[in-house]
Order: C-alpha cells, then structure tokens, then sequence
C-alpha cells in the first residue's frame, strides 16, 4: 500500500474532516465518574454575544494543549465548555436591535415579552463563538456545554444567594455606589476603569454666615455638585481655620447655610485646605458624612441631569449643568481662581462615559470574611499563580476588599430573588410562597419581587460548581461529577480578571464545598499590535481569527501565537493595516511546511525500501550509527524537556524545544545524514531498519507536538503509519522518557561531526569555489576524536561537498595550499592551491577599493549641510541606507581578507 503525498501541504483539507471525524469517535467525552487518573479544565465561559478574537485564540490554545496533553498521558481530560449571559453587554445588543428596526424600547415591550426577545436572539445567534472554537480544533467535552441562564445554573444562583443572605452575607444598603447614567445601572469597582483626565480646578467663596464679606475657599473639580453640599470640612490641627470650626457658610448660588466642621481625612496641603462634602455624589464625602451624622442630599438623578434641588438648573446634562454654573459663578464673583488639573477619572468599562457616584439602594456581598480563607489557599501555595508575581497583586486586593455591589437595574439576568412585603419586611426566597413561609404571611398576602438583576459575575463566580451540576435542582450538593473533577487542574485566564473573577470563585468554592476550585492558575500574555497598543476592533489592530485559520490553517495559528507569547511578556502580533492580515502566522505556516515536506520524504524512502505499518523489527543498537544514536538521544531530551515545561507551565519553551528538535535536528541534520546513510548500506534489510527507525522517532516526536498543532500530526500520523481510521493520535500514550537513550557523550560526538561539515563548507565558500567542486580535504587529530571523525568520513565528505577527507599525522605541516580551521581539538583543510588563495584575495581587495570609494562618496554626501537642506526627507533616509549597507559590506570583506592572511 502506497503512502499518498500531495506536493503541498493543504491545511483546508484536512481541518475540518479530522475535527468531525473526532466528534464521530466521541473522543472528547468524559464519564461522570471514574477511577482512572483524571484531569479537568474550566473553560472562562465567553460572552454569548461575543465572536472569536485573538485573546480567544491565546487562551483556549493554552487550554486544549494541556487537556490534549494529559489525555495522552493516558487521564481523563475533562474540558468543561459554556457561555456567560453577558447581562449588560447582550440587553444592550438586543436594545439597540430594537430600536433600530421597531423604534421601540424595552419599556415599550415589558419585561416579559422583551425577555423572550432576548432568547430569542440568543438562540438565534447567541453561541456563535463556540462554533468558532470548533475551527481551531479545541477538544472539550461539548455535551457538558452550560449557558449561565440555563435552569441549572439559574437554580444554583437563586439557592446561593437565599443562602448567604440567611447567613447575613447578603444586605440591602443605601449608600454610594459607581453608577452608568447611559446603562442606567450600578457598576462593581471592577467595572470602573480610571483614565487621567486634564481637568479644571475651581476654587469658589463660601461666604461666612454673617453681613460681611469674610468667606471660606473652597477647591472643587466638580462644581455642578455644590447643591448637594451639607458641609465644609478642614483639618482638626489646620492653624487657618481652627478658629471657624461650627461657623457656617453661605453654599454659592443658594440662600442655603451648611456648617464648618473638622475631619481628619481633609488633607490640608490640597488646594485651599477647606473640602466641599457632598455625601450623595462622592464615596469619601459619604463616609465623613456618616461619621458626623451629616444628610444625604442629591442633586444629580440617575439620567445624569441635575433634579430640583439644583433650582434654576434643574433638568440641565451634569457636564452642560458645569459649565452654566461656572458662568454664574463668574459673574456673581465667587469664582476666585481657575487652575489646570490633572487627576484620574473613573470609567463605565462598558459605556465608557464617566461614572457618577450615586447614592441608591443596592445589594452587596459583605467579603471580608469570605476573602480571608480565600487570600490564605493562594499565600499557602494550595493554588499556583504563573507567572508568580500575580500573587502580590492578589494580596494587595484582598487585604482591601471592599463589600462587592450585586444588584444591576437590568432585566436580563438573574432576577434577585428577594419578595417584599405591604409592611415593608422582605426576604430571599425560591418563590412567593416560600418567601410567605419565611415571613409568617397568609398564602394569599400580597408580595413584590425585586424588579433588579444580578450582576453576570454572580453567576460565573459559581462555574466551577454550576457546570458540575451542584443545586443544579436547588437541593442536590452532591454529584459524582464534583467528586470526580473537583478541584479542576488549571485555569487559564487574563490578569485583567483576577478579581471579577478568579478571587471570586475561589471564595466560592471554599465557602460552598470546603476545596479550592483549581489548583493552578495561569495568567495569558496581552496580545498587542507592533505599536504596543492592546488589540482591539475599535483601534481596527485586530485580526480576524476566523480569516488567519482560512489562510493559513488553525494548526499554524495556533504555533504562531504561542511561540510569541513567552510567559510573563505580552505578545507583539504585526498586523496589516490595509488587509488584516498578520503575516507573522507564515512561522506557523513554515513549520507545518517543513513537517509535511520531511513526511514526505519518509514516505517516499519507506514505500522505496517496502516498510509497512509494522516498526519492527527494529534496528539493534550495534546496527546504528552516529546519526540514529545522537538523533534518538536528541528525540528523548526533547521528551525530557517537554515534560519539564509544561509542568512548569513555560509554554513559549516547550513550543521552541519542539521546533528546534524538527526543524534543526531532524530536518537539517538527519534527514540529510540519513540520504546517505540509506545510499551506503547494501543490504536491504538494514534500509528496511533505518526507515522503520526513522519512522519511530518521527512518529514519537508528533506524538508530543499533537497537543499543540492536532490536526498535521493526525494526518501525517496516520498517512506514515497507514493506519485504520478509527484510532487516533489524540488518545494514543506519549512516547515515555528513557535516560539511557539520552546520551550527551553521542551528542558531544555529533556536534564536532556537524561543526566539522560547517567549516569545511565555510573553508570552501572562503575560497570561493562552486558547489560541485570537491577539493581534497584532511583533518589533524588524535585520540577519540580522530576515530569518530574517521568512522564518518564519508558523511562528511557528501555533506560538506569535498573530497573523502584523510586523516594526516599530528605532527605533519600544513598542506601547501591550504586552507584551514579549528574545529573542537582538531584542524580541517581543503587543498586549494596558491593560485586560487592569490586568485581571491586579488578579487576581495578590488572590491573592497570599490566599497571604499562608495561608501566615501555616500559620507561625502551625508555631511554636506546643502544636501541636508534641500534634498527630500526620503532622499536622506535612503542615502544613510546606503551608507549602512557599504559598511557592512566592508567589514565582511575586510574580515574574509583577514582569514586569507591568516592561511598564508
């Protein structure tokens, strides 16, 4: 049977096929329960409404290696799929829809029929990046698959939140929360990113009560908040001011008085030393408030326009609102100085318009006791962070906690499951009758459900437990799932969710079940363009996943991005600005060249000598030579290294260790030693033997690349092997480690062989002779490597093109004639007679005169300041490239001419 090879490798014909044919072989499944060793994988479930982008590729690249990595090592590799509702990110998609093509709202609907909407768009398009995920050949369990909002998930949030609102971990509080006047809903800190604003500080008078003109400054950047004003403060110990602590003022623009008061948090060397406190639009303000049992006044309502309190102003937009005010101030001459300002403002991450501190009432998560146990599994090592430094960040976050805001005033997601009461009691509970049972009512009294949902992470928090079906009926703890994968082996996540959700779910995981939801944790590189900005489709630096895999083959993509991504550095990724496209993947592209042009060498060699699908019998170790013993050597440090590696988690080195050990050793060294191996032996059973051998390792070695590139090593696997269809090299055992197989003396031996080959070429390049001229050639050595280089003379004399080099005694002169050079402890030479030495050095200094007089005339040119002036910018630039390329030139040639005196 003939091994069928097309000349060029096709990655678009054997992608899909292989894919198909795997979920056909059901490979990817896992039993619920089992008592092999097993491995598990949670996949960060991504936003329904989202498409495949390059951070997707990184992240689920990293996962699918290590999930196909230990299902070679004979576990079961459990990778458990989903999608998160996305709460804000899909009402909005569907809003907008909406309007766009009904010009309707969500209130126009209610929320009954506008949920439906949104299921109906989730099942029409929602989960498209999941089909996405399939292209780039990732190998989870697809009928574990769980959406965020399914029943399951959604009876496991309801029963957490009852839960830890009984424990009192849950509560209901007024106070200042982040809130997005476009979203209309509550952020968590976490949703809050701070930019530096240049800003305007104004500092306004604040007249003492009293006919006189005796005033207070008052330094704001936010003026359009001095009607919500209940106090000014100064420092305890401020000298300026200590004599008007309980005086009052006038607030600017109002008839209204507020008191002088003394708090240590002023800091008195920031603008005037006197603080504005409003407590309803500033989270500090709000806490000094409290201390002095201050009101809360708003003067901003949730649309971000001024209410009634503001007067005059009432109904104006927040920033509109700033700058009237400002005018009236400046013309009622209360305004006393303006200033540059630079601080950091706070942005809706979703919207991006900036946040107003609002003061409402919300739901919050007390964390503090729920994060103690949390910081502790992490300082203890019980959970891995990679790269390590992760740690500190964590730590830093923890030992600050704040109480985390659940409540979003969104309609899609988890309702809150709180009922409320006509006397105003209320409760948490799994329905109305339940929460009438909690609270002593009559079955038919009256209750109002909360009409706010959850926030996205409150249900992703619980992942870990939800995909393994914990409450998944609201009562069931216990399932052989978490008892078979819990705690999971690796979660692969960006840094940039270390809070919203890693802490989380670690605090989850331990509060719910006592056990940590992973044991390690790795944190993927940020993929950037070459400009260093992060990838993104607003800045249109992004590729399209989806168009790379079509052009260059999913395996490539997957190659390139984990050879740029070393741990602990971002990824640079080169995009083009016209086309998208990101040439980089041709490292990708190249190297599956490469392994399909060395399979189909093999194949050839193999049908030639008649090999079939049997490997043995294999050579005896007396049968190989130098080449198959240092080539098998190199195959089981690769093993070693590849093993070190990924137990360490240093990806970018495992990629590489596996590209060094095809595209150096095997392809540039063996695959040439073994051409002419296979023309010396005679015999054909020793062929038969050498191609079998040669098989073997290069089998062994796509056994250890599978888990990064899948689909070329099944293919190739399968096309050398002529294997049948219904096995694979997915679930086929990675070749072992064998120590007396890795030999550093063999590969010592080797080395000098191939440094050899390497300067005889060089020697004849210095002597500028053709490829096919073959010039007598020796070597001056003793010992054991004059024996090795003797036993392979013949290797060397076809590899280096040269003559069957001779041994000559170490006492000898140099051959007349000659060139020569050092390699290890012995010199090489080829035999090229004074005529040719003369020949090339009379060619080397002409050309090195030419060089000289253009390289004078470009220096000439560069410093004439007329030049410089009048000639176009491109002009210059290419005027100094050739000035570079001269001299570079010169000092090639200038060192070839010294390595010529250096052989007379």
């Amino acid at each position: 049977m003939q091994r069928q090879f097309d000349r060029h490798y096709n990655p678009s014909a054997i992608e899909r096929p292989w894919y198909e044919h795997w979920l056909e072989l059901d490979l990817f499944s896992c039993p619920d329960s089992t008592d092999q060793p097993r491995y598990s994988i949670l996949m960060p479930p991504p936003n329904v409404t989202g498409v495949l982008t390059m951070g997707h590729v990184l992240n689920n690249t990293i996962q699918d290696l290590y999930i196909r990595y230990h299902r070679k090592l004979g576990k079961v590799a459990c990778w458990f799929p989903g999608l998160d509702h996305a709460g804000i990110a899909t009402q909005s998609k569907v809003e907008a829809e909406l309007l766009r093509t009904e010009g309707k709202t969500r209130w126009d609907l209610g929320r009954e029929e506008f949920l439906r909407r949104v299921w109906q768009w989730k099942e029409q398009y929602g989960g498209i990046i999941l089909e996405q995920l399939r292209s780039l050949g990732v190998s989870c369990d697809w009928k574990r698959t769980l959406f965020t909002m399914d029943e399951s998930a959604s009876n496991a949030v309801r029963e957490v939140f009852i839960r830890l609102f009984d424990a009192g971990l849950i509560y209901r509080g007024k106070r200042i929360i982040n809130w997005s006047p476009v979203l209309q809903s509550a952020l968590s800190d976490e949703e809050v990113v701070y930019r530096q604003v240049e800003d305007t500080l104004y500092t306004l008078k604040y007249q003492l009560e009293g006919d006189g003109d005796e005033f207070v400054a008052v330094a704001t950047v936010r003026p359009e908040t001095i009607f919500g004003d209940v106090a000014v403060a100064v420092h305890p110990e401020d000298e300026r001011y200590r004599h008007l602590i309980g005086k009052k003022v006038r607030v600017p623009l109002t008839d209204r008085l507020v008191p002088i008061i003394a708090d240590s948090y002023v800091d008195p060397t920031f603008g005037t030393g006197c603080l504005k406190i409003t407590p309803a639009h500033d989270p500090n303000d709000f806490e000094i408030g409290v201390r002095h049992s201050l009101p809360v006044l708003a003067s901003i309502n949730a649309d971000g326009r001024l209410n009634h309190v503001a007067g005059p102003y009432e109904g104006m937009e927040r920033f509109a609102a700033r700058t009237q005010i400002v005018a009236d101030l400046r013309a009622a001459g209360l305004l006393v100085n303006e200033q540059p300002y630079v601080h950091n403002v706070g942005f809706s991450e979703r919207s991006g318009e900036p946040v107003e501190p609002f003061y409402s009432d919300q739901w919050f998560v007390r964390m503090q006791p729920l994060a103690e146990p949390a910081l502790q599994v992490v300082l203890d090592g019980t959970i891995r962070f990679f790269p390590e430094h992760w740690t500190k960040t964590y730590e830093h976050w923890m030992r600050n906690i704040r109480d985390w805001c659940i409540s979003r005033q969104l309609w899609w997601g988890h309702r809150i499951p709180v009922y409320y009461a006509a006397d105003g009691r209320y409760t948490a509970a799994r329905s109305a009758e339940h929460a009438r049972e909690k609270l002593g009512l009559s079955p038919t009294a009256e209750l109002r459900q909360d009409e706010d949902s959850l926030d996205t992470w409150f249900s992703s928090w619980l992942w870990m437990l939800t995909t393994m079906r914990w409450l998944h009926d609201g009562k069931t703890e216990d399932t052989p799932i978490l008892r078979t994968y819990l705690p999971t082996d690796l979660l692969v996540t960006g840094p940039d969710i270390i809070f919203f959700w890693v802490a989380r779910m670690i605090m989850a995981s331990l509060y719910f079940r006592g056990v940590v939801p992973f044991r390690d944790v790795y944190f993927t590189s940020i993929i950037r363009d070459d400009k260093g900005r992060k990838m993104s489709k607003s800045l249109g630096n992004s590729p399209d996943p989806l168009k790379l895999i079509a052009t260059y083959g999913a395996d490539a993509v997957r190659y390139t991005v984990l050879y740029l991504a070393p741990v602990g550095q971002d990824v640079r990724i080169t995009v083009d600005p016209v086309t998208q496209d990101a040439p980089q993947m041709e490292l990708g592209r190249n190297f599956a060249n490469k392994l399909w042009n060395a399979a189909r060498f093999l194949a050839l060699k193999a049908d030639e000598v008649g090999v079939g699908a049997d490997r043995t019998p294999q050579p005896t170790d007396d049968e190989l030579g130098l080449p198959e013993r240092w080539i098998r050597s190199r195959l089981h440090a690769t093993i070693r290294l590849v093993d070190e590696h990924l137990e360490r988690y240093r990806i970018n080195d495992y990629v590489r260790t596996l590209y060094d050990f095809f595209w150096h050793d095997y392809c540039d060294w063996y695959i040439e030693l073994l051409k002419i191996r296979l023309q010396q032996l005679e015999s054909l059973q020793q062929r038969q033997g050498l191609v079998r051998f040669s098989l073997q390792v290069f089998e062994d070695a796509l056994g250890l690349l599978h888990p990064l590139m899948p689909f070329i090593t099944e293919e190739l696997w399968h096309r050398l092997g002529l294997r049948e269809p219904d096995r694979s090299l997915c679930t086929e055992l990675l070749p072992k480690h064998n120590p007396h197989f890795e030999l550093p003396h063999v590969e010592q031996q080797m080395a000098l062989l191939m440094n050899a080959i390497e300067q005889f070429r060089m020697l004849k390049a210095t002597a500028n002779l053709k490829p096919t001229d073959l010039p007598p050639a020796s070597f001056r050595a003793d010992g054991s490597t004059a024996e090795m280089l003797r036993a392979n003379a013949p290797l060397i004399a076809a590899l280096a093109r040269i003559e069957l080099p001779t041994l000559v005694d170490t006492n000898a002169q140099k051959p007349r004639g000659a060139l020569s050079a050092i390699v290890g402890d012995a010199e090489v030479f080829i035999v090229v007679g004074d005529h040719v030495l003369q020949r090339e050095r009379e060619r080397l200094l002409a050309e090195r005169a030419r060089l000289e007089h253009l390289l004078a005339q470009t220096r000439a040119r560069l410093a004439n300041e007329q030049f410089l002036q009048r000639a176009k910018p491109d002009v210059v630039e290419n005027e100094r490239a050739k000035e570079a390329t001269f001299a570079e030139a010169l000092e090639k040639i200038n060192a070839s001419l010294h390595h010529l005196m250096e052989q007379q």
